[in-house]
Parts: C-alpha cells; sequence; structure tokens
C-alpha cells in the first residue's frame, strides 16, 4: 500500500492502536489521560501574570510557585524537601507519571515537572492548587 501524500495535515488522525475488535486514536488516548475527570482542574501558565503566586499542595508537600513568565513556564519556588529557600525553575508541565505531558499545565491528580538548575524534578500528584493575589486567594479545586 503506498502513502497518501496528497492528504491534508489536518485531516491525519492519530496512530490508531490495534486492540482487536476495536481500534482506538492514541492522540485522544492520550489528551483522555490526562484530561480525565479527575485531572480537568488546573491552570494554564501562560494565563497567568508575572508575581503571580500559585500554592500546589501535592501528596507529600507544599510548594509556592511565583511566576516570573507565564508564557515560558519560568517560576520561582519553594516548599518540598529538596529545595532551600526560593529557587529559579521552569515549569515544564503535568505529567501522569509516564512520557505524556501537558505543557505549560498544572493540574490536580498530576505530577508537576520542573527544570531546577538543569535538573528534572518529578513531583508527587498533585491534590490542589490556589492562586493567591495579595489577600485574596481563589481556590481552583483539589483531591480529598
Amino acid at each position: 500500500m503506498e502513502p497518501n501524500l496528497t492528504a491534508n495535515v489536518d485531516e491525519i488522525p492519530g496512530p490508531v492502536v490495534d486492540h482487536g475488535a476495536a481500534h482506538i486514536d492514541a492522540y485522544g488516548a492520550i489528551d483522555d489521560l490526562l484530561l480525565g475527570s479527575e485531572a480537568s482542574t488546573g491552570v494554564a501558565m501562560d494565563s497567568l501574570e508575572c508575581g503571580t503566586r500559585l500554592l500546589v499542595g501535592t501528596r507529600y508537600s507544599q510548594y509556592r510557585l511565583t511566576v516570573l513568565s507565564g508564557e515560558s513556564g519560568d517560576v520561582l519556588i519553594e516548599g518540598g524537601n529538596l529545595l532551600h529557600g526560593r529557587t529559579p525553575a521552569r515549569l515544564n508541565g503535568a505529567t501522569a507519571g509516564g512520557c505524556a505531558m501537558k505543557l505549560g499545565w498544572v493540574g490536580v491528580g498530576l505530577r508537576m515537572e520542573l527544570s531546577v538548575g538543569g535538573v528534572r524534578v518529578t513531583t508527587s500528584p498533585v491534590r490542589s492548587i490556589e492562586i493567591e493575589n495579595g489577600v485574596s486567594h481563589i481556590f481552583l479545586g483539589g483531591l480529598q
């Protein structure tokens, strides 16, 4: 079978995975994994202004992220057991623990992946997210 070189790129579906009688679109499956009901609560970093602070509770730690650039994901992070004081980092995105990642996102039920001093750091699953704006707090959601 020869490839269809005239197909519009926008019309090409994700790779199809054969599971016997059932076929699934692998890109859709990844989105379902990362955007499932438990992980649908979160925040896109590029929607946040410089200076915005996020309070992120994970299974084992509490973190405060101060946004330096929402577009690039540059933050100052403090908290956890490995960080000492406010540490420059880049928030890469949210992952379920495998190789799939939702870039520039912090999501409840997913792990944060950061680059700290050139080292990749992955947190335990996020349990709660709050946006701290001066005296007010916006609770985005959390797991019980």
